[in-house]
């Protein structure tokens, strides 16, 4: 039987897996430094909230820069039986008029404006300033969601659109982009995962799954100088693609014969990558104990013993994942019978096949999972391969909120609610706290000293309302611990930065940086082998500018002084070939040129006084 309350929480926590990663889509951040990191995972991969190790792996990539597209998949349900990948959008209603959205392994939470009226629109449980609506798709009369996240981000189930108009569309064969790249996703059907007969019938209702869930293997394609069709199972492929296949074991061998705990196979699932590395995931059945009577002599609250499915082996060819064991054991927590008595007395619950140990290529973490008896509960601990704790987690009552995550370098508090944001981080001592507006932008750090006897205070402004989401989560101005303000313009249509003034230097200067951009539109083979120009345009940075000794007047500086930097893209993938500089009538040119797998693969020096680069 599945757990689901434990797939609802892998959901929200893996907080390692980032969906916005699917595209090199990365820009300076100039807001406030956020906290310092601080996961409910350990350095062990192990998530302290589900007790269950994470499982994730990139394994394939295309592309350079604007353009790069990589794929990642991690566990669902803590076993690969299926994957979860980077593409994936979900949405489906949840308990009181909430709606789920799912992209990847991240979970938004979305709740009703009006309880009952789904029509009055849906508010961020987390309150980060993301947007969910209705829409109806392709002219079609049946409302879908759309979901665009607090940097802009779009989602739905035709595809992903970034800011700086970057696109990705879903086909029943992959995905394709628009700046000519390509996942070619294929199948084996009947698919040996989803078939398997009365004699190995899974121990899963939903037995005979589409393909679709099982990928054979995925296939990266530059569209600039190969065609291939993502609506058709089948194409002839002549290029030496990147490739990542997959190896799939019956349902049997994962989740054993329906009833008995009986696993067929060996519960293999193997990975090969583009560069022929292998990696392999043993999945074992593990049968249920009452803990309860094993360790307190107690019945159990409810005891109906059933076998779960634990990957319990990892190894890998890749040296970043190398040798993995993992062993796991039931626990028994304790709570009031009562909470509103002053009574004693306890009832007994199992939480089963929790993890217990962890050894990474011979280096070993331990765990305890400490019973939760009071609303402020200690629910998780590792000790890392020296002895020493690595992670402690604390959580609120029964919902899976953080209260403290404490490592051997700092301390964490977290606000007790939804959005559960840090509040204060304590290292060596010394305390920073932080504050949000009402989208969760970081406003205000405060940095005490040791008695906290004094503070530096660093702010940051916003937007008031959000009328263009593509720029309004990012600051308008800053200011640092001196009190100096440095302000921030943005390009309206990519959110992209437009201009950065700083704080005035000793001359009384405040030097700015200008930036400019160019809507392109990349030519590659989009519905047959002849290249044709996409219709959906990106906002590629143009130039970037500013004055040396002086400051800007209008368009020009004041001084005659202005430096630009100019930036050129080929055509197909907007591969950045040209860089060139220019400053007192004279233009310095660095090109560069690729494979077409995005690989650079050659330089040419300024020296070499070229006026253009090859595209």
């Amino acid at each position: 039987m599945k757990n689901n309350n434990l797939k609802t929480i892998i959901l929200t926590s893996a907080l390692a897996f980032q969906t916005a990663t699917s595209v090199c889509y990365a820009e300076e951040n100039f807001s406030l430094a956020p906290p310092p990191a601080v996961s409910v995972q350990d350095t062990a991969d192990v998530n302290l909230l589900s007790a269950l190790p994470t499982f994730t792996q990139t394994d394939l990539k295309i592309g350079t820069g604007v353009s790069q597209i990589s794929h990642s998949i991690a566990t669902y349900d803590s076993i690969f039986w299926g994957f979860v990948d980077n593409y994936d959008f979900k949405v489906w209603p949840a308990r009181w008029g909430r709606i789920n959205v799912h992209i990847g392994l991240i979970t938004q939470v979305f709740a009703p404006n009006t309880f009952g009226d789904p029509d009055d629109g849906f508010s961020p449980l987390n309150e980060d300033g993301s947007l969910l609506e209705k829409i109806s798709m392709n002219g079609s009369m049946t409302q879908q969601y759309r979901f665009t996240d607090r940097n802009g981000v779009v989602y739905d189930f035709e595809g992903i659109t970034y800011p700086n108009g970057v696109k990705i569309t879903k086909h029943a064969y992959g995905i394709t982009t628009n700046t000519g790249f390509q996942f070619k996703y294929q199948y084996t059907n009947p698919n040996p995962s989803t078939y398997t007969g009365n004699t190995y019938e899974a121990n899963n209702s939903s037995d005979l799954l589409i393909a679709q869930s099982y990928p054979e293997s995925i296939i990266a394609i530059n569209k600039a100088h190969e065609y291939c069709d993502s609506e058709i199972k089948n194409c002839s492929i002549t290029g030496n693609w990147p490739k990542v296949t997959y190896d799939w074991p019956y349902a049997a061998d994962i989740l054993g014969r329906y009833g008995a705990g009986v696993q067929v196979g060996n519960g293999l699932f193997t990975v090969t990558d583009a560069e022929n590395r292998k990696t392999t995931y043993k999945h074992e059945l593990i049968k249920d104990e009452n803990a309860c009577e094993r360790d307190f002599g107690m019945s159990a609250v409810s005891f109906n013993p059933v076998y779960r499915t634990r990957i319990t082996e990892v190894r890998s060819d890749d040296l970043t994942i190398g040798t993995r064991d993992y062993t796991y054991d039931h626990h028994a927590q304790l709570t009031p019978v009562d909470n509103h008595s002053s009574s004693t007395a306890r009832k007994c619950n199992v939480r089963f096949s929790l993890i217990d140990t962890v050894d990474i290529n011979g280096i070993k973490w331990s765990y305890n999972h400490n019973q939760p008896d009071t609303i402020y509960v200690q629910s998780g601990r590792s000790s890392n391969y020296q002895g020493r704790f690595d992670v402690v987690m604390r959580r609120f009552g029964t919902d899976y909120i953080k209260g403290q995550v404490t490592t051997p370098r700092l301390s964490a508090e977290y606000s007790q609610n939804q959005a559960n944001r840090v509040k204060s981080i304590t290292v060596n001592g010394l305390t920073t706290e932080y504050e949000y507006d009402t989208r969760g932008n970081l406003t205000k750090v405060k940095k005490f000293t040791v008695n906290r006897s004094t503070f530096i205070t660093k702010t940051a402004n916003f937007d008031a309302t959000c009328s263009n989401i593509r720029k309004c989560n990012k600051p308008n101005w800053t200011t640092d611990g001196k009190g100096n303000t440095t302000n921030y313009t943005y390009h309206a249509a990519s959110g992209q930065i437009l201009s950065i003034t700083k704080p005035a230097n000793k001359k009384g200067i405040r030097p700015q940086t200008r930036y400019a951009y160019q809507q392109q539109f990349a030519t590659h083979k989009i519905n047959q082998d002849t290249p044709e120009q996409s219709p959906d345009g990106v906002w590629l940075k143009a130039t970037k500018s500013s004055c040396i000794n002086s400051t800007y007047s209008g368009s020009s500086c004041a001084g005659n002084d202005e430096i630009t930097t100019s930036y050129e893209y080929e055509p197909g993938n907007f591969f950045l070939v040209g860089v060139a500089i220019t400053a007192n009538g004279k233009t310095l040119r660095t090109c560069y040129s690729y494979d077409h797998y995005g690989n650079q693969i050659g330089e040419t020096s300024p020296k070499a006084g070229l006026t253009t680069c090859i595209k």
